[in-house]
């Protein structure tokens, strides 16, 4: 059974008589030069492959992603026929591949009803491509004319460091908060409406404390705060206490030269008339300590979906869009929509890439099928 494959797929890899079976290589080097090469002479949807590949024996898969939820190719690799040593071996370390499987074979006769043998003009004979796995050169070395390529899954790169990518918090604002926690707490990166702790930061130039949102482009709605767990129970809700500042907010210049957007939490009665009319801190000793926050931004707000978070969360890792199977995620999305599973969070510190990346797609029983794209694929 072939639960991602068509009609005609399926007949040829069911078929008795396959005819013919071929892997073809479309690399880009690095200096974004394209080449179609193969094990054979051959034509296939109008692109010319030469025959330059030898010592192909297949791809190597790691596993079955059970654990990570992200099924990949995990090596693989070839020789290029290299007569002369014409080619610039330094411009395939780095190089992206794509390693293509089509396939051939008849699927029947065509026969009319009523026809006798004598009538046979033909075969049914298709071809088609079964899939294409993606890869980059991971090392190339060149010996007696010919260059062996040593690959690795495409999407190992982008899994490699930590998320978010905004900066630390104490990096933008380091010298002017000597008060400040020293930790991986970095700028926010939400979806929908997140409740997550919100950290303050001291402002050189105009020596005011703030509490920092994120970027300064999105427009922000808060909701409420509460105060942190060290100091008790107490809400403070927008509708009762002026949390972002009647709306207006305030931006400030970190040190990477990009500005942010704060604000201040003004629930605190300094002069005991009723009425509150200051920016509120706790503190823990002579830190200042995060203060929870429900609040969201524009430009993520409507990304509740499981399936276009994690895409946003792909893209944020590098991943060129064109590499994300459109087609896959849209119907992923149709079935959380079915469910009526959403995601509501935020990340304020650092994470590995791809434990976070994992732990997403165990909570909404997915996996990636990683190939030429990748693919969205819920588990039933």
């Amino acid at each position: 059974m072939y639960t991602d494959k068509t009609l005609q797929q399926t007949g040829i890899l069911d078929a008795e008589a396959k005819t013919e079976a071929s892997w073809l290589f479309d690399i880009t080097d690095t200096d974004s030069g394209a080449h179609y090469w193969s094990n054979k002479t051959k034509t296939w949807n109008g692109q010319s492959y030469t025959h330059k590949i030898t010592g192909f024996k297949g791809i190597e898969f790691g596993g079955s992603g059970a654990e990570s939820g992200i099924i990949t190719p995990s090596k693989t690799s070839f020789q290029l026929i290299d007569k002369g040593n014409a080619l610039d071996v330094t411009k395939y370390e780095g190089a992206d591949i794509i390693i293509r499987a089509p396939m051939k074979a008849n699927l029947g006769s065509l026969l009319a009803p009523g026809d006798t043998w004598d009538d046979l003009d033909s075969w049914d004979e298709q071809e088609a491509e079964m899939a294409a796995w993606g890869f980059e050169v991971s090392r190339a070395i060149r010996i007696n004319q010919v260059i062996t390529l040593h690959c690795r899954c495409w999407l190992d790169k982008y899994l490699q460091g930590d998320y978010p990518n905004t900066p630390l918090v104490q990096d933008l604002w380091p010298s002017s908060d000597t008060n400040a926690k020293k930790d991986n707490v970095c700028i926010p990166k939400l979806w929908g409406t997140a409740f997550i702790p919100v950290r303050s930061a001291k402002y050189a130039t105009d020596g005011i404390r703030y509490y920092v949102l994120g970027p300064d482009t999105p427009t922000y709605v808060i909701d409420k705060i509460k105060a942190p767990k060290e100091r008790g129970i107490s809400t403070y809700s927008n509708d009762d206490y002026d949390l972002d500042n009647s709306g207006s907010f305030y931006t400030i210049t970190g040190s990477d030269g990009n500005d942010y957007k704060v604000t201040k939490f003004i629930f605190v009665d300094d002069d005991h008339d009723g009425t509150a009319d200051s920016n509120g801190f706790f503190k823990d000793g002579s830190k200042f300590l995060d203060v929870p926050c429900k609040y969201s931004r524009s430009d993520t707000l409507s990304l509740t979906n499981p399936a276009y978070m994690i895409e946003n969360v792909l893209e944020d890792f590098g991943v060129p869009s064109a590499k994300i199977d459109d087609t896959s995620v849209a119907a992923a999305a149709a079935t959380f929509t079915a469910w009526g599973l959403t995601f509501n969070g935020g990340l304020w510190y650092k994470r590995d890439r791809k434990a976070f990346l994992s732990e997403l797609l165990l909570q909404c029983h997915m996996r990636l099928i990683v190939r030429d794209k990748i693919y969205f694929k819920v588990l039933s």
